[in-house]
């Protein structure tokens, strides 16, 4: 069995986003959530990483590639349910990647 490969696609930014007091201009997706997510979509990862906006975050992990600062933020809310978004900050530049996003079943009302 062939292993998909994995494809970033990049969607400069309308209107500008400011994330731990950085400048975005420009998102990137890791194609890796479709292995597991289908009904996840770049739109909603997109919707769900403007909800960043004008909010700080703690960095997760920078030992790993010092020029990388991880992140994560658990509970996103968007249209009934709840998320989890991994994403990096470069240490120089205005792109977010995000490296990973799923729905979070158990904060679901039931």
């Amino acid at each position: 069995m062939t292993k998909k490969r994995e494809v970033y696609r990049y969607y400069p930014l309308r209107k500008l986003l400011v994330i731990n007091e950085r400048l975005i201009e420009q998102i990137i997706i890791s194609s890796h959530y479709e292995i597991s997510h289908p009904y996840l979509t770049d739109e909603i990862i997109l919707e769900l990483v403007k909800k960043l906006d004008g909010k700080t975050f703690q960095v997760e992990d920078k030992k790993s590639n010092p020029n990388r600062e991880f992140f994560s933020q658990d509970r996103i809310g968007y249209q009934g349910y709840k998320y989890k978004l991994v994403w990096l900050l470069w240490e120089k530049g205005s792109n977010l990647g995000v490296i990973a996003c799923y729905r979070r079943k158990k904060y679901e009302k039931k």
